[in-house]
């Protein structure tokens, strides 16, 4: 079976099992196959369990520091004893200082980045302008998408209606009617095609030697339908070219439904 996965905005494809392997895809990463109408989690997908790269557990938000200064700030506080008092109010005076100097950072970055901002804005307009007027795609709104899963069967479709060889194969047996000069090809014809149904079949009989060089050849068409994983039976009558050993069939082309 063959997958496709997606970031979000491309889709990449089509990977073996092996091959997403070796891609060391996550939970979160979109994936879609033969026989699934949407794209899902590769954590919604059983068979590729094994494959999924394990992620660390995020980051605590709350700084190691500050974060044992509270534990142990809260562990003095309920033992009660007069003796750490003072550490605990030096402990809170430093967690105030602390967070004072984290929002005045936070505090000027702002001011900072809205006076960049402020600054340019003229010329960010001039610009915006002229992209508009050369018709180029903005980031925002004409990003690629991920294909819908209509959109990957017609694309299929057309990828399998143009190579009609590709997914057609013959088997066949001869039968020699020794008064009658004639010989019967019999067999079938199967499309291994997911979704591509073809008609009326171009076969190309050959006739080789004893020593395997071909005499002649002949072309037939079988008009009927041959569906995409079924097979088609098929009989030709022939009258092979003296010197004929042995018949050869190949399919030359056929018409897509």
């Amino acid at each position: 079976m063959k997958y496709y996965d997606s970031d979000g905005t491309n889709q990449y494809g089509p990977f073996s099992i092996e091959e997403l392997s070796d891609k060391k895809i996550i939970k979160e990463t979109l994936i879609w196959h033969e026989g699934i109408e949407d794209w899902k989690k590769a954590s919604d997908i059983p068979e590729l369990a094994n494959i999924i790269a394990q992620t660390p557990p995020p980051i605590s938000k709350t700084p190691p520091d500050i974060k044992n200064k509270i534990t142990e700030t809260q562990s003095l506080l309920k033992s009660g004893k007069k003796k750490y008092k003072i550490v605990i109010i030096a402990l809170i005076i430093i967690l105030s200082i602390t967070s004072l100097l984290v929002v005045n950072f936070y505090v000027n970055s702002y001011n900072n980045s809205t006076s960049e901002e402020d600054y340019s804005n003229e010329s960010n307009q001039n610009n915006e302008e002229n992209y508009d007027q050369n018709n180029e795609p903005s980031n925002e709104t004409d990003m690629p998408r991920a294909k819908t899963s209509d959109e990957l069967k017609r694309e299929l479709y057309e990828k399998e209606k143009r190579n009609p060889k590709s997914y057609l194969s013959a088997t066949f047996n001869v039968k020699n009617k020794f008064f009658s000069g004639k010989t019967e090809v019999v067999g079938e014809i199967l499309n291994s095609a997911t979704i591509a149904t073809f008609k009326d079949v171009v076969l190309i009989v050959k006739y080789f030697s004893s020593t395997q060089t071909e005499i002649d050849r002949e072309e037939f068409v079988v008009y009927d339908y041959v569906v995409c994983g079924f097979a088609t039976d098929f009989k030709l009558s022939v009258y092979p070219p003296g010197g004929t050993r042995t018949i050869g069939l190949e399919i030359k082309t056929a018409t897509p439904e």
